[in-house]
């Protein structure tokens, strides 16, 4: 996948978001690419935990709203809730390590993991949380 890498080096297995054209903005692909590495990680003993992280200093823009609006997600267990439910229920520490923007998803999957490193120049937002008042 274009916009993942991984990297595994003394038993830690890197993901990373490189798509950094467009802020680390997550697509249906991205997500599919991140929970493979995710269930190969769980499934490999040499493995002992995941860090995810963006390149540049950019975690995540969150969702590619173009990418959804051309193919919105079925609630059937593919892309964005594949890599929830894989985030829910991975059985190794998972970490994170977020610089810049942490937006949308990009907070969202924090709270799935057991350890989230902040650096200096990281900002969060949750724009979904004023949807409550329009519903």
């Amino acid at each position: 996948m274009d916009y993942i890498r991984s990297v595994i080096e003394s038993g830690v297995m890197h993901i990373s978001m490189d798509r950094t054209d467009k802020q680390n903005a997550i697509t249906i692909a991205m997500y599919e690419e991140m929970s493979r590495l995710l269930e190969s990680a769980a499934a490999d003993e040499a493995i002992s935990c995941v860090l995810i992280s963006g390149d540049d200093g950019l975690f995540t823009a969150g969702n590619d709203l173009k990418d959804f609006l051309q193919a919105p997600p079925s609630g059937d267990g593919d892309g964005v809730i594949a890599f929830l439910h894989i985030l829910a229920t991975f059985p190794k520490p998972l970490g994170a390590a977020v610089g810049g923007l942490a937006v949308g998803i990009g907070v969202t999957l924090l709270f799935h993991c057991d350890f989230a490193v902040a650096g200096t120049n990281a900002s969060f937002s949750a724009p979904f949380v004023n949807l409550v008042d329009r519903i």
